[in-house]
């Protein structure tokens, strides 16, 4: 005879006998079902049920403990306030010592998805494993469930299959004890969760604790859920799950202490994550991170708090999911990490396979840690093809590099705070980094010597490195540099170094990555007080080395650079320096800085020269101000570079033909400008930049000023 067959039928006879419960008797054969009355009693506040002498319920508030008359608890759908079940009422004890499984379950299936399953307040051992069905409902406010240790089951288990999928379940208000230490499991696929659900639609667990267990709560292949207000302690592993699929839902309000996890994702999507706090148990066998994202797509975590784990964020390529983006639209956004032992965040692609991922968002993350080595954010993709990563308003303080990154194309690094007592401050160098906008951070890094930089970027074409605030107290305060796959280009603008101890500004340009025609931009910054340590120092050194013919587009313009006090005669105020190679300086711009003395053109050269037209030695003024004016363009097509370019062209020739005025961008900085003016008529209209086509047969002018990102249109008139 099926024991719980046996068991609900002994119950429910004996409930046929007892007194009225609210005013009725037991059907024969049914479960008990009870009207629930407002909250307000003792009974309410302490556990939501009353429960007479005979241990039948008999009153079930709609109010959570700790807040009478509060609408109760329903079910996604289907299920009534009014319909309820007791496992009391299937034989439970609730006193801790006997084996309460059969009963639970009997009143589980009793209730089948037409009753809610109530667990009154108790501490009920299970030597078993307790099986949800589709509209399965279970509470227990104020219930302790405490498990056996038996190998390879779970505490609850919901278990559909891709084929046949369960829906509509609702688990709340348990807590679990770990007090007997279980389960184990064989299987690690298997074994994850005390309580599990596979392939659930529509699922909803909330108010859960635990204590002394392994990982907690485990959704695989889940679409639709929402898990709320869970609680652990001493966890050997994780407080939430997810795997296999699991898509569409919310984690909200998770707080865990002494735990080697907080949250895995593994082949996730669309998954929301907000307030969460954790401390971690770091120990040789438990280097782990609070979040572990894995091969998943539109993750958010949104305020979290953790300390004391060994990484705060890790996000990575899982082997066994090959062939699909590593991850995608990955955002976290106010994240205080604090005392990791690695990174605060880290975020790689690592498994073979995969394609590059795509779009990171992290914001208004704070990153502190005293640990030696401890580092602060980590973008490490092992190929080239990762695309869209942001780090803005991030607040890191850690004795190892503050942010590296690199390998990503159109990566943002703007209004960032970094201390990094040992290491860089922010380093993008162990790939080619194309585009990569470092924008407006402040930078305190020792550089880690005349290496080191606080700010350190190479092999990255076209990188703009501007209006940051940047100390460095043992290297060089901002370093660009070429090598294999890049380093053309640069923009080095509005920048303000407060010390440095050995260059303020170091720009290394090398063939074969040096581009002729455009080789790079250093203007209005100002530079003060470098050369604090080492032999030979400047506040602004370009070399060229491996180069040898017409170098145009070269800009060192309009620099504030004041020695320190205490200078000596290997400080310089500017060095141009052909290291290697016979350079002949075409359209350069090597005038306006404003300087004391020492500086000079070309400084070292140490096995190669530079020639062209060069300022002398000496004191450099500042430009005396106004726009020059160009020649006539004439009857053709012209490509304008700002500094290198008269800020006034001028066109008085008839046009025979369509033409056009090419703005580019490399090189300028926000507010280059330029004013076209066309006097010449003719049949044909003048093109400036694609903003604004002079018609034919008209004199007129366009002005266009850079914005930091693009030419933009801001005056047009007839003359």
């Amino acid at each position: 005879m099926d024991a719980k067959w046996w068991i609900g039928a002994l119950v429910l006879a004996s409930l046929a006998c007892s007194r009225a419960v609210q005013g009725g008797a037991a059907a024969p054969g049914a479960p008990v079902v009870v009207t629930p009355v407002q909250g307000g009693s003792a009974e309410c506040a302490a556990g939501g049920v009353r429960i007479d002498a005979g241990g039948v319920i008999s009153t079930v508030c709609n109010g959570l403990p700790g807040a009478p008359g509060a609408p109760g608890p329903v079910g996604p759908r289907g299920v009534s306030g009014g319909d309820v079940v007791s496992v009391k009422d299937f034989g439970a004890v609730g006193d801790g010592l006997a084996d309460d499984t059969l009963a639970i379950q009997a009143a589980i299936d009793a209730a089948g998805a037409t009753a809610r399953v109530v667990i009154p307040k108790g501490t009920y051992r299970t030597a078993g494993q307790l099986v949800l069905g589709s509209g399965s409902h279970l509470e227990g406010y104020g219930a302790v469930l405490r498990p056996d240790r038996v190998p390879d089951i779970h505490l609850i288990r919901a278990r559909g299959t891709q084929a046949q999928r369960l829906s509509d379940i609702t688990v709340r208000g348990i807590r679990v004890d770990g007090a007997n230490k279980g389960p184990d499991f064989a299987d690690y696929d298997e074994g994850w969760g005390q309580v599990r659900f596979d392939f659930v639609d529509d699922l909803v667990v909330s108010d859960l604790s635990w204590a002394g267990v392994h990982s907690c709560l485990v959704l695989r292949g889940v679409v639709g859920f929402s898990v709320s207000r869970m609680v652990g302690r001493d966890l050997t592993d994780g407080v939430v799950t997810l795997f296999s699929g699991t898509r569409q839902g919310t984690i909200s309000d998770i707080r865990a202490t002494n735990a080697s996890e907080l949250m895995d994702f593994y082949d996730n999507s669309d998954v929301v994550v907000t307030n969460v706090q954790g401390t971690g148990q770091v120990t040789p066998a438990h280097m782990n991170e609070a979040f572990d994202i894995s091969t998943s797509r539109r993750i958010t975590i949104t305020n979290a708090e953790v300390s004391g784990f060994a990484l705060g964020a890790r996000i990575k390529s899982e082997a066994g999911h090959e062939g699909v983006p590593a991850w995608e639209d990955i955002t976290i956004a106010n994240l205080r990490c604090s005392g990791q032992l690695k990174e605060g965040i880290n975020a790689q692609a690592s498994a073979p396979g995969y394609l590059p991922p795509a779009r990171l968002r992290l914001s208004n993350v704070s990153i502190r840690s005293a640990a030696p080595g401890a580092a602060g954010i980590l973008l490490a993709p092992s190929a080239a093809g990762a695309a869209d990563a942001r780090i803005e308003g991030a607040d890191i303080d850690v004795p190892g590099t503050g942010i590296a990154a690199y390998g990503w194309t159109d990566l943002v690094l703007r209004g960032n705070r970094v201390r990094a007592a040992n290491g860089l401050g922010i380093d993008v160098s162990a790939m080619p980094t194309p585009g990569v906008r470092i924008e407006g951070n402040s930078v305190v890094a020792s550089g880690g010597g005349k290496p080191g930089a606080a700010i350190n970027v190479l092999r990255s074409d076209d990188a703009r490195i501007t209006d940051n605030v940047v100390r460095s107290a043992e290297g060089t305060a901002i370093h660009f540099g070429a090598g294999a796959g890049g380093g053309a280009r640069p923009v080095i603008a509005r920048n303000t170094v407060s010390g440095a101890g050995y260059y303020g500004i170091l720009v290394q340009l090398a063939a074969p990555t040096i581009d002729p025609l455009r080789a790079g931009s250093i203007v209005d910054n100002d530079v003060r007080d470098w050369g604090q340590v080492g032999t030979y120092r400047a506040g602004i050194y370009a070399s060229l080395s491996g180069f040898s013919g017409v170098l145009e587009g070269l800009v060192i313009s309009r620099n504030v650079l004041a020695l320190p006090t205490a200078a000596r005669n290997d400080q310089f105020a500017v060095v141009l320096a052909a290291l290697s190679g016979e350079v002949q300086l075409g359209r350069a711009a090597l005038d306006g800085n404003f300087t004391g003395s020492g500086v000079t053109y070309p400084g070292v050269s140490t096995g190669g020269s530079i020639t062209g037209v060069l300022p002398p030695a000496g004191s450099v003024p500042a430009a005396s101000g106004g726009d020059t004016i160009s020649n006539d363009r004439g009857d053709a097509s012209v490509e304008l570079l700002a500094r290198l370019d008269d800020p006034i062209q001028r066109f008085a020739t008839t046009l025979t033909a369509e033409r056009a005025v090419v703005l580019r961008a490399d090189g300028a900085v926000r507010g280059d400008h330029f004013r076209v003016v066309r006097t010449g008529l003719g049949p044909h209209g003048l093109d400036v930049g694609g903003l604004k086509v002079i018609p034919p047969g008209t004199a007129a002018f366009v002005d266009v000023t850079f914005d930091g990102a693009a030419w933009a249109l801001t005056g047009y008139g007839r003359l």
